[in-house]
């Protein structure tokens, strides 16, 4: 255990001496046993998930990072731009999309109904309706009015993602479309 630094020094030291051979052992060691080298990642990430987490987000606030991305995003869809298109239009791509867009949606409306109504199931935080999801909408508690421009522009599945991504900050409620068309007519829901 004393040692364990020291090793892994002189090995990360090896390592990036001959770097082009370092990876190409690499990539023939994990070609022969894929599956081990991804359980030991996968056991590895589990354990130290959140520190990972924080170290991605971090960086990608970086504009040289945002600019390199975007960089490799448009130069992979230009030469991608053929494939791309077909799989947009093939039923299972449709398919998936739709159904990972309902889940983001039902886990959006659960976490606003666990934390303001108290319910395990999404319901409307005014008149409780909770049998259909499909009757179900988020609510702008104070309005768009004193948004961000960023926010004010969010409409449908992005905002859900967007509420998803940033860990569904305050402002925001679960509303039925009875309660939240009637807010926004009147002022307040009848329910009040």
């Amino acid at each position: 255990v004393k040692n364990q630094e020291q090793i892994r020094t002189t090995a990360r030291t090896k390592y990036y001496e001959n770097l082009e051979k370092s990876r190409a052992d690499s990539r023939k060691r994990y070609a022969k046993n894929p599956e081990l080298y991804r359980e030991t990642q996968n056991k590895r990430n589990a354990l130290h998930r959140d520190e990972l987490n924080q170290r991605a987000r971090e960086r990608r606030k970086d504009p040289i990072v945002k600019k390199q991305e975007a960089k490799r995003r448009r130069k992979y869809q230009e030469e991608n731009k053929e494939f791309l298109k077909e799989r947009r239009q093939s039923p299972e791509y449709k398919e998936t999309r739709i159904k990972r867009q309902r889940e983001v949606k039902f886990q959006v409306f659960s976490a606003y109904s666990k934390r303001l109504s108290k319910s395990q199931m999404p319901c409307c935080n005014c008149c409780g309706e909770n049998s259909h999801v499909e009757f179900l909408t988020i609510d702008h508690i104070e309005g768009r009015i004193h948004l961000s421009d960023e926010e004010k522009n969010l409409k449908g599945r992005k905002l859900y993602f967007w509420l998803k991504n940033n860990r569904y900050p305050k402002g925001y409620q679960v509303l039925c479309w009875n309660c939240n068309s009637a807010k926004g007519l009147f002022g307040q829901c009848p329910h009040e």
